[in-house]
């Protein structure tokens, strides 16, 4: 059997290692448009403050592939894809036909066509070279200042790893509070006071992006709606992800925000499965790591003829920095109804906890500051 996988991040890796854990008789081929080995893509924030051992880092070293195998294309991703005869062309112009294909594509930052985005010190946070080349960029250019556009989880991931680097950051969000679908209000009103003590941290919400301004080709500053400015000498975008599905929709497989699967991975193709940030399962495109392990790992194992199926479940969002830490799983935000709220908090301390139930079932976690009893809710609420 021949078997060919579409991108190297978590599902495809995972899939991968699947098939080498059941000792399955296949050629196995690894195709990325990335130029190294999978990593762990949520150890890329941690870049911008301090080196990343390789062990740490990447998920198996190159002798895994070699030992095993697996033949890997790297620096050369399918630019199409002929559903009917599974058949993929690489960007280099070398064609490889498999009898199962995995889609494991991921996804693509955000961003927006605003005037100025030309300037050097604007970057993408989604892959290894774009976090090499901001820190390469904030230590060659001995930048002071920077913005974060985007006040999500991985926005403030960024600007956690460039504050500990000793830049300034400035937090730029459209939306008028903080993590919505992590924090309630009064949650929110803690976790903000936590960032408000970090000294050279400053975060703007309800603010609206309009443009950057340059000098000597170099991004200076952030235009905001109603003229104001934030000074920036490296920008770097956070507003979330886009599946990539583009080689998919032309390949002829049904598509919504991502590529539509079954529970057990396999697309509208079949002999072609999909998993990970590009693939649409029930509705849900996770865009999270432990789920797209998941996917990965099921789709293999249908490949090797053991019927199994993903089942979308919560995923838990994690935070450590600005002196705190975050958990939050479920129905955790402050936008849900119908649901009773137990809560205790200690602003002095930074302390707050909410739990949200539903008919008497835990359905939400929210756990800023002790986040001890973390293990011990999630086991219930997936329970």
């Amino acid at each position: 059997m021949r078997i060919a996988v579409v991108g190297g991040g978590a599902a495809g890796f995972e899939a991968l290692n699947t098939f080498i854990s059941g000792k399955i008789e296949a050629e196995l081929t690894l195709i990325s448009d990335e130029p190294v080995l999978p990593y762990r893509r949520p150890a890329l924030t941690r870049m911008l403050a301090e080196p990343v051992p390789d062990a740490q880092f990447y998920l198996k070293p190159d002798s895994y592939y070699r030992d095993n195998g697996i033949a890997l294309e790297l620096n050369n991703p399918a630019v199409a894809l002929d559903a009917a005869d599974r058949r993929l062309t690489l960007k280099d112009g070398k064609e490889i036909t498999a009898d199962k294909i995995i889609l494991a594509c991921g996804a693509s930052s955000r961003t927006l066509p605003l005037k100025g985005a030309e300037l050097e010190g604007i970057f993408p946070g989604r892959h290894l070279s774009d976090f090499t080349a901001a820190s390469d960029y904030v230590r060659l250019n001995g930048v002071k200042r920077a913005a974060v556009i985007g006040g999500g989880l991985l926005g403030l991931e960024f600007a956690a790893g460039l504050v500990a680097k000793g830049v300034d950051v400035a937090v730029l969000e459209l939306c008028p509070f903080i993590m919505p679908r992590q924090l309630d209000e009064e949650g929110g009103r803690i976790f903000m006071a936590a960032m408000k003590k970090v000294k050279n941290l400053s975060a703007h919400y309800g603010v609206h992006v309009t443009g950057f301004t340059g000098k000597g080709g170099k991004v200076a500053a952030v235009e905001l709606g109603e003229g104001d400015a934030v000074p920036a000498e490296l920008v770097i975008w956070a507003m979330g992800a886009a599946p990539n599905i583009a080689l998919a929709e032309a390949g002829g497989l049904a598509v919504n925000r991502g590529i539509i699967t079954g529970r057990d991975m396999q697309s509208s193709v079949a002999g072609i499965y999909a998993a990970g940030d590009c693939a649409e399962v029930d509705g849900v495109v996770s865009g999270l790591w432990n789920p797209a392990r998941e996917q990965g790992k099921v789709a293999a194992l249908n490949i090797m003829g053991e019927h199994t199926e993903y089942t979308v479940k919560p995923a838990a969002a994690r935070f450590t920095g600005f002196g705190t830490r975050l958990y939050s799983i479920g129905e955790a935000g402050g936008c849900v109804e119908g649901v009773e709220r137990e809560v205790s908090s200690d602003p002095a301390k930074g302390v707050y906890q909410a739990l949200t139930r539903r008919d008497g079932r835990l359905t939400g976690i929210l756990l800023l500051g002790d986040v001890s009893a973390a293990l011990k809710l999630e086991k219930e609420l997936l329970g």
